[in-house]
């Protein structure tokens, strides 16, 4: 129904969460980028960047407004931030990065992702699916993942023991493998997901998979990818079902439109 008036009620939907956002992305080369980013409440400060619309943070809010403090307020002085972006080192080679939003809760899940890929040996999956652990305090938070066994023990040892779905925010990393492979992962904590994107100019007679998958333009394979193309088993949505070139846009061969019709076919087959 429309309303010819001012509405009778007042609905103004649901209140936007606070989020910080994570990115890790790494190429064939070698180079390997983690950056977290946030404007820590919703609109920040309410400040744009005049002529660019670029929101302006509002992080200064956390710092202490009283004297002789470690984040009392000083000329020059930079507030505290929990962001770490993170990027392990093998012999001066990046092995592999990490990040997460999550506030404070950011350093405990880093520092346990590292420990779970290098100690532990587990995959990247592996890795940011781990149950978390934080603690501040006497409290002691365990995501519901942790067995009630190993609650009760650590209540056993003093510590007020809180089960919680989930400590800090999806957790996003890239490694490189041996032999070349790149892997990646994303967790259930939030709506992120592991992309991997490869091809390169059209060609005739040139196909990434020609034994494999449905006949097509040379330029393209349609079918699933094989499960060492996945790195490891995390999902590439469409593109787990479609290896198409990333400059067919840029070519003028008649194949272009049939590797386009492919793709949303392809796309609404999966019906995702």
């Amino acid at each position: 129904m429309i309303w010819t008036k001012t509405s009778p009620e007042i609905d103004p939907g649901s209140n936007e969460p606070d989020h910080t956002t994570h990115i890790t992305v790494a190429d064939l080369d070698g180079n390997i980028v983690a950056a977290t980013q946030t404007i820590n409440e919703l609109f920040g400060s309410k400040v744009t960047v005049p002529g660019t619309g670029v929101l302006l943070n509002n992080t200064q809010q956390m710092f202490d407004p009283h004297p002789g403090h470690a984040l009392s307020v000083q000329p020059g002085k930079r507030v505290t931030s929990s962001m770490s972006p993170v990027i392990v080192m093998r012999e001066g080679l990046p092995e592999f990065a990490v990040g997460l939003p999550g506030g404070v809760r950011i350093f405990t899940s880093v520092f346990q992702a590292i420990v779970n890929l290098i100690d532990h040996e587990m995959s990247v999956q592996e890795a940011v699916e781990a149950p978390r652990v934080w603690t501040q305090g006497q409290e002691v938070e365990l995501e519901t993942g942790i067995s009630e066994l190993v609650m009760d023990q650590v209540a056993e040892k003093g510590h007020r023991v809180m089960p919680v779905n989930a400590i800090g925010g999806g957790m996003s990393i890239v490694r490189f493998e041996p032999g070349g492979l790149l892997s990646g992962a994303s967790c259930w904590r939030a709506d992120g997901h592991a992309v991997g994107i490869g091809g390169g100019f059209a060609r005739s007679g040139v196909r990434f998979r020609p034994s494999v998958g449905e006949k097509g333009p040379a330029h393209c394979y349609v079918g699933k990818l094989p499960q060492k193309l996945k790195g490891g088993g995390f999902g590439f949505n469409a593109f787990n079902h479609l290896l198409c070139c990333v400059d067919c846009s840029s070519t003028r061969e008649p194949s272009v439109k049939i590797c386009i019709v492919k793709f949303v076919e392809a796309y609404l087959r999966l019906n995702i």
